[in-house]
C-alpha cells in the first residue's frame, strides 16, 4: 500500500527537521564554549593572567606591559603565555630587578612552580622580545661612578634645577632603553627608579 503525503504537509516536516537540526547545533556550540575551561579561555597569540590556580578564577588579557596592576596588584596566582613575547614578572611595582622572573610560552601555576613566593605576589608584568633584559638593570638606567659628586656649572638658577623631577633640588638623570621606555632616576639616597612613559624610539 503505497501513502501518499500532501506537498505541504510534506514542507512542515522539512522545515521542523530543519529547525530542531538548527537548535541542536547551537546547543552544541554553546556546550562547547561553555565547555572552555582553565587556559583555554586564553586566546591563542595573548598573554592571559589568572586569580586562581591553573587558569582558574578571573581572567585578564594582558596586551601590553603594566609597571602598576591596579585590581590585579598581588592577585596572579597563574598566567598563560601564547605569544611571541617572554613575559617578564616581578613582585614590585616598576619592573624590579631583584625579584624578576621569565616565563617563554606555556602555562605556569605560581604554587607548582620553582618560585611559589610570586604567587597572588606579583605587582608588575613586562612583555619583552628577549628574555635577557627580565631579572637585568638593562630595563631602566642607574647611577654608577666612583668619584665624588662634583657640581655642574650654573650660570642661572633655572639652568641649575634641569632635570630636577621630584623638586629635592638634585639633578637627577633620564634614559630611554632600546624599547622606548622613558626612565628617570633621583639622584637622592634611594635612587629610585621610575617609568615614565613608552614610545621613545618612534619617530
Amino acid at each position: 500500500m503505497h501513502l501518499s503525503v500532501p506537498r505541504a504537509v510534506r514542507g512542515a516536516l522539512v522545515a521542523a527537521a530543519t529547525a530542531l537540526a538548527t537548535t541542536a547545533g547551537l546547543l552544541g556550540a554553546a556546550s562547547s564554549a561553555q565547555a572552555a575551561g582553565g587556559y583555554d579561555r586564553c586566546p591563542w597569540g595573548q598573554v592571559c593572567v589568572f586569580s586562581g590556580p591553573v587558569g582558574t578564577g578571573d581572567m585578564k588579557i594582558v596586551k601590553n606591559s603594566l609597571a602598576r596592576l591596579g585590581t590585579w596588584d598581588n592577585r596572579i596566582s597563574s598566567l598563560a603565555n601564547y605569544s611571541d613575547y617572554t613575559v617578564c614578572v616581578s613582585a614590585q611595582p616598576d619592573y624590579d630587578w631583584q625579584t624578576a622572573t621569565h616565563y617563554y610560552s606555556g602555562q605556569v601555576s605560581f604554587d607548582e612552580s620553582q618560585r611559589p613566593d610570586l604567587d597572588d605576589a606579583i605587582s608588575s608584568v613586562e612583555l619583552l622580545p628577549d628574555a635577557e633584559d627580565c631579572g637585568s638593570f638593562a630595563t631602566y638606567p642607574w647611577w654608577s661612578g666612583g668619584e665624588q659628586p662634583r657640581t655642574r656649572p650654573a650660570p642661572t638658577e633655572a639652568v641649575s634645577a634641569f632635570g630636577d623631577f621630584n623638586g629635592d633640588g638634585r639633578t637627577d638623570l633620564v634614559g630611554r632603553n632600546r624599547y622606548g621606555a622613558l626612565w628617570v632616576v633621583t639622584a637622592d639616597e634611594h635612587a629610585a627608579n621610575h617609568r615614565l612613559g613608552a614610545g621613545w624610539n618612534e619617530r
